[in-house]
């Protein structure tokens, strides 16, 4: 299995409780089918998610992997988090061909006949781990200026007035302006 930077993935400071998403690139380099599943260590599962949790990959197949992080406290993060691979063998072609090469025949004096001796099958687990680095802040915004006063408007005609919002925070934030 080869994960695309590194195993690693870096989010901006990001306001508690929003969500920031990215792909991530896993290619199975192996010639047999592997299943993946990510194991989140249980006090992060609220924060790291990964879509899909498991799925297979055929030999030579790549997929992106959508991870969401969402900080819930004012702090930084840097977390490990597992993926497993296990090799997905056919039991059929197990016994013979391509993944016991060489077992299809046995010579036995001048007659040649198949082989039906299997080898046990016991699935390999490989564990590769990925960092996660981030940060949960606090936003900063202040308003320019503070009050708008509208004043008296007649029926019928219309007036604009603007503010500016400054973020002055090192998060992304996500603002939602409502008229009270």
């Amino acid at each position: 299995l080869t994960i695309a930077n590194e195993a690693k993935l870096f989010y901006p400071p990001t306001y508690t409780g929003v969500s920031s998403k990215q792909k991530l690139s896993i290619k199975n380099e192996a010639r047999i089918p592997l299943q993946y599943e990510w194991k989140v260590p249980d006090k992060y599962k609220t924060e790291i998610f990964f879509e899909p949790q498991r799925a297979f990959l055929m030999p030579n197949e790549e997929t992106k992997i959508v991870c969401t992080f969402t900080p819930l406290k004012k702090k930084e993060y840097i977390l490990s988090v597992p993926i497993y691979a296990t090799n997905f063998y056919d039991h059929l072609k197990e016994v013979i061909g391509f993944y016991n090469p060489g077992s299809g025949l046995v010579k036995t004096g001048a007659a040649t006949m198949k082989s039906t001796k299997a080898l046990p099958s016991i699935p390999q687990t490989v564990r590769y781990d990925i960092e996660v680095i981030g940060a949960g802040s606090d936003g900063v915004l202040t308003l320019s200026p503070k009050d708008i006063d509208f004043g008296t408007i007649t029926v019928g005609f219309a007036k604009t007035m603007s503010v500016t919002v400054i973020n002055k925070s090192n998060c992304n934030l996500y603002i939602e302006l409502k008229m009270a």
